[in-house]
């Protein structure tokens, strides 16, 4: 399991599914993810502020790089396959042996048309039919909605919920559809 988590850090594949592809980021991409990284209204529910890399699109692909060389973060940008728009990023993160978390981020002009719940369908079911992963959760800042939607609408289900930093978050895995 660790070799083929190895090879995904060094490739990146490419996953598609009928509307959307996910594919692995390119510098290109930094002008279109400006909108998504530089939206105020994102940070709110990740209990953090923007990161100096995420205030400078310059510094945005170095960050990319380096999480992926640290093997912590694999990213993928979601594109529409009709037009080719990338509308949002994908990531697993807090890799470890067989489990991760999930992330994803949606451009504000493309919220509402179901892209998180299909690339997040989509990424889980690919990596636990190819033997990545055993477990992938994600977690929740209370009262994101949205985010809970998506993710029950693609096959995971709430398990618990934590407190971090005096900010309640709840606990969702994947179970497939």
């Amino acid at each position: 399991m660790m070799d083929q988590l190895e090879r995904w850090f060094n490739r990146v594949p490419i996953i598609k599914e009928e509307e959307i592809l996910l594919r692995p980021l390119l510098i290109r991409d930094l002008s279109q993810l400006e909108e998504l990284y530089q939206d105020p209204e994102l940070y709110q529910f990740l209990g953090r502020g923007m990161e100096d890399y995420e205030k400078d699109p310059s510094l945005l692909f170095n960050r990319w790089v380096y999480d992926a060389r640290q093997m912590n973060i694999i990213r993928w940008g979601i594109v529409t396959r009709k037009d080719s728009n990338l509308v949002g990023e994908i990531m697993f993160y807090q890799i470890q042996k067989n489990q991760t978390k999930i992330g994803c981020r949606i451009r504000k002009t493309e919220q509402g048309k179901g892209y998180a719940s299909k690339a997040t369908k989509l990424l889980c079911s690919y990596a636990l039919e190819a033997g990545i992963f055993d477990t992938i959760q994600a977690d929740v800042m209370v009262g994101n909605e949205a985010s809970e939607h998506a993710l029950l609408k693609s096959g995971f289900e709430k398990i618990g919920n934590y407190q971090y930093y005096k900010i309640d978050y709840v606990i969702f895995q994947y179970r497939g559809l």
